[in-house]
């Protein structure tokens, strides 16, 4: 036979390229959401780590400053104690005082150390640089929850994940209806044919050859298994469709959760002001640079 061309289509089974061109795009949208959400991710990371420099960075300028006033406070004890104005017991307690006061700085100096190491190799700087991190003094303004939800529906895969997984429990029940009952096969081929003793003779003067079938196929007796696997179908899309309605509710109040978080947080560092403390600091005198106070 020269070459014959032939067609087959299933009239009442399941139309599996119909349910792919719902789900096809939703798995293609998710992937570019998930590579989006991943890079979101690296730069969370990023910021943590750099807060955490600069976390430990400040805390070893506390303990710098704590133990200068240590030492200070030592030295002036010396005279005293040599004055006899103060007793050994007095004298003692602040030599353990600059001494605990030493080991809180090599902590924090070995925590920068730690935290500037970790901080270098997650941005994949390899020189031994000494980094130095100034955090923003700028606030963002508040979240509004309605533009959050918005843009986390729009941007994050978790919703579009729940409604594939609703579309193939949907395309699921489909296969399990198109599987029950009648089946009804439609085959058509057309192709020239010919026959000789050498290869130019069987492809001279081809004739025309044609076949249809229709193919029908019915069960007699299954004893309600077809049934049983639409019924298991249809449960399993239910439960698929309630889960995903309770999921989704959970992402919503979630987003809205985190709205309250960070606004609160942006609230408590760039309104509430506190003055300075009275029994702390005398009346009429300026806090500016003063530890512990926010003015």
């Amino acid at each position: 036979m020269p070459f014959s061309i032939g067609y087959q289509q299933n009239l009442f089974g399941h139309n599996s390229l119909r349910w792919a061109r719902r789900t096809e795009p939703l798995r293609h949208s998710i992937a570019r959401k998930q590579y989006a959400e991943t890079m979101e991710l690296v730069a969370s990371r990023t910021s943590n780590l750099f807060f955490m420099l600069a976390s430990a960075q400040t805390n070893l300028e506390i303990a710098r400053q704590n133990y200068a006033v240590s030492d200070t406070l030592l030295s002036y004890a010396r005279r005293r104690y040599e004055r006899g104005s103060i007793t050994e017991n007095e004298m003692l307690q602040l030599e353990v005082g600059k001494l605990t006061e030493e080991t809180n700085r090599l902590n924090a100096e070995a925590e920068v150390e730690d935290a500037m190491q970790t901080l270098r190799s997650y941005l994949g700087i390899r020189e031994e640089a000494t980094l130095s991190v100034v955090p923003d003094t700028l606030i963002s303004e508040e979240v509004m929850d309605g533009e959050a939800l918005a843009l986390a529906l729009e941007n994050n895969p978790d919703p579009e994940q729940l409604r594939l997984n609703v579309v193939e429990s949907e395309s699921a029940l489909s296969s399990a209806k198109a599987n029950r009952g009648l089946k009804a096969d439609l085959y058509m081929q057309f192709g020239l044919s010919q026959k000789g003793s050498t290869l130019s003779e069987a492809y001279a003067q081809p004739l025309n050859q044609q076949y249809v079938s229709l193919t029908l196929s019915l069960p007699i007796l299954d004893w309600g298994r077809g049934r049983g696997q639409v019924r298991v179908a249809k449960s399993r899309l239910e439960l698929t469709q309630t889960q995903s309605e309770q999921a989704l509710q959970d992402f919503r109040l979630n987003v809205q959760k985190m709205v309250r978080q960070y606004n609160l947080q942006g609230y408590r560092i760039g309104h509430v002001r506190r003055p300075c403390d009275a029994m702390r600091w005398p009346a009429g005198s300026t806090c500016k640079g003063a530890p512990r106070c926010w003015n």
